[in-house]
């Protein structure tokens, strides 16, 4: 972990040395949110497993990933938090698909010597455009008119030329 570290060695005559070691607390930048857009819509119906992409950041001592998505703009109590990651992207599994609503998500890079970028501000986007039941309401909605026009458009006139 960064700052001053006491190593201390001895041998087996009992002669010791001791050391301060420095590790380097130089944060690494703090990663670019690319996607979700911040304002954007992810998917049309029901659950979605969205993808999220950010900027790749380096660091001598190799760099990992947080991600945070919640329901509130502070990200307070998230619904996903996921440290370790060594993509730049992260999709959710199925098991973890949101339903439609807004979400927020942010994100932050480690380095090697528990160095932390600090988090991003964080990003909104919209999960569905509408819930399933709406989605099979519409749809019902469209097969009934297309019953009432076919019926109005053939049957009613086939009754009027016989």
């Amino acid at each position: 972990i960064h700052g001053e570290h006491n190593v201390t060695a001895e041998d087996t005559l009992g002669t010791e040395v001791t050391v301060t070691f420095t590790m380097e607390s130089q944060p690494p930048p703090k990663p670019a949110p690319i996607s979700p857009y911040d304002g954007s819509r992810v998917g049309l119906v029901g659950s979605v497993t969205p993808t999220f992409e950010w900027s790749e950041v380096t660091d001598d001592s190799g760099v990992t990933y947080s991600l945070q998505v919640a329901t509130t703009q502070n990200c307070t109590d998230p619904m996903v938090s996921l440290t370790g990651l060594t993509e730049a992207s992260y999709t959710l599994p199925d098991t973890e698909a949101l339903s439609q609503g807004t979400y927020y998500w942010r994100v932050t890079a480690v380095d090697g010597a528990q160095n932390d970028s600090g988090l991003t501000a964080a990003r909104s986007f919209k999960a569905g455009l509408l819930p399933m039941w709406g989605f099979i309401a519409a749809i019902a909605a469209i097969v009934v008119i297309i019953g009432i026009l076919v019926y109005n458009l053939v049957i009613k006139r086939r009754r009027f030329y016989y």
